[in-house]
């Protein structure tokens, strides 16, 4: 019977913490459409210049993957705890993105996948 209750715990925790992110991991638009209205979070494009400058994301601030350093992400980002999401063209360099900001020391860091995951 105990076993039962923690697996049923365990379960329960895992369901409710997946509640911003889709089965692959990644934050869904409507999430982080309300993480942005309502928590101010910031949306970052790591694509390149030229790509961002082809197509983005209105309100985006461009941070490519390959400059991503303490000095750049403090320029744009004002805490360790505001909420971040990134985004590129395919999915693997906003994967790429979430990594490198966590290990800077941001808590907050959300992987919004490919440009397309935006519907507007």
């Amino acid at each position: 019977m105990k076993r039962v209750v923690i697996l049923l715990s365990c379960l329960f925790l895992c369901v409710g913490c997946s509640s911003t992110s889709s089965t692959d991991g990644l934050i869904s638009y409507t999430s982080a459409k309300e993480k942005i209205i309502n928590n101010n979070a910031i949306l970052i494009d790591v694509r390149t210049t030229e790509e961002y400058d082809e197509n983005h994301i209105s309100g985006a601030k461009l941070l490519t993957l390959d400059t991503i350093s303490e000095e750049t992400a403090s320029s744009i980002i004002d805490s360790y705890d505001t909420e971040i999401i990134v985004y590129c063209r395919s999915g693997a360099r906003s994967s790429e993105a979430k990594i490198k900001l966590e290990e800077l020391g941001y808590k907050n860091v959300y992987d919004l996948g490919p440009i397309d995951n935006w519907k507007e």
